[in-house]
């Protein structure tokens, strides 16, 4: 019925943004002309601009009516052959009630489902675009999909909403869609790609700190997933707890919460990836920054006893690191180094 759909990730931003966890696209005023932008910006034209035949179509209808006449089929098999143009605001409202209608059908075209959502995700990737979905209802609509039992339109609603959080008012409303990210991203049977859009979503989420106390009872869970053997996966979720880890009451759960040495040393290993490396470090740079966290007791087991408890384990694979090649991992060697140092001549 279509051709392929484009498997194009968010547009990320700068490495500095990544060291911090975040997985920010481009608002369209300050895109740049990269790869990925150009990768946006061509599905625009094939995927959002595929729309306009549909969304002409549908303004002749009653929204109060059926689909009549042309059938779903009949309407994906016009998207696909539509000449390209350009989706404006105006359009976003009958799209998503076009998807809305679809949720409700008994036998939903799943097909023109997945080309709804990839379009929005793409239109979400500006800020005027990300301001109409929600303005329009778009976000309760786009998360049902998150609980979908086709993989691929979880992984498509979760993209949308990874780009949706790229907006700080639209932060505020996903607060309530948390739990459903969460449970998609860790259900049994969960494809790695439907981990990693959930992963992507929840640490957008958290990079202004409004609604991190919807994420006290999902850290432990989250921690866990560190053990998920694949890079990008535990990339991921570091930058996610690196996010976590500039809440005060994170931070301190964190520091209580039960650790494997082994796991964690592994991720120290000389082999490891050096994105890994460097998001782990940044993690221990912000755990030690505050003198004070090291008067309490350490219990057994936990990372504040891994920290500064068994510090010898935990800087002896610091010092491994001291003077590598890659000078992101090497600064923050240096002011890990210089916390600890600090906190035993104070």
């Amino acid at each position: 019925m279509f051709g392929a759909i484009p498997k194009c990730p968010p547009v990320c931003a700068d490495s500095q943004q990544a060291l911090t966890g975040m997985d920010c696209c481009v608002p369209g005023h300050m895109m740049l002309l990269t790869n990925k932008a150009l990768c946006v910006l061509g599905l625009a034209a094939t995927g959002v601009g595929a729309m306009y035949y549909l969304l002409r179509s549908f303004e002749q209808r009653s929204h109060k009516t059926a689909f009549t006449g042309i059938t779903l089929a009949a309407e994906a098999a016009a998207l696909a052959n539509s000449s390209p143009g350009t989706l404006s605001p105006k359009h976003l409202g009958p799209l998503i009630h076009i998807l809305r209608d679809i949720d409700g059908q008994q036998s939903p075209d799943d097909d023109l489902a997945e080309r709804i959502l990839v379009t929005l995700a793409n239109s979400a990737a500006f800020t005027g675009s990300q301001n109409s979905i929600r303005e329009m209802s778009g976000l309760p609509v786009i998360a049902r999909y998150v609980h979908s039992t086709e993989q691929r339109l979880q992984i498509q609603a979760l993209n949308a909403l990874n780009n949706l959080a790229m907006n700080v008012e639209n932060q505020k409303h996903l607060q309530a869609y948390v739990v459903d990210v969460f449970e998609a991203g860790l259900e049994a049977g969960a494809l790695e790609d439907v981990q990693l859009a959930a992963l992507r979503v929840l640490t957008n989420v958290t990079v202004t700190g409004r609604i991190h106390d919807s994420f006290f009872t999902y850290l432990p869970a989250i921690w866990a997933m560190l053990q998920l053997p694949n890079t990008v996966l535990q990339v991921q979720v570091l930058k996610l707890i690196v996010n976590l880890s500039g809440d005060e009451a994170m931070k301190a759960e964190m520091l209580d919460l039960e650790v494997s040495s082994d796991m964690l040393l592994s991720l120290l290993h000389e082999d490891s990836s050096e994105d890994v490396i460097e998001r782990f470090l940044t993690l221990a740079e912000h755990l030690i920054r505050k003198p004070s966290q090291c008067d309490l007791p350490p219990r057994p087991g936990s990372l504040r006893c891994f920290l500064w408890a068994e510090q010898s384990l935990f800087l002896q694979k610091v010092y491994a690191f001291k003077n590598h090649l890659n000078p992101d991992i090497s600064v923050r060697v240096g002011s890990i180094l210089s916390g600890l140092n600090a906190l035993l001549y104070r």
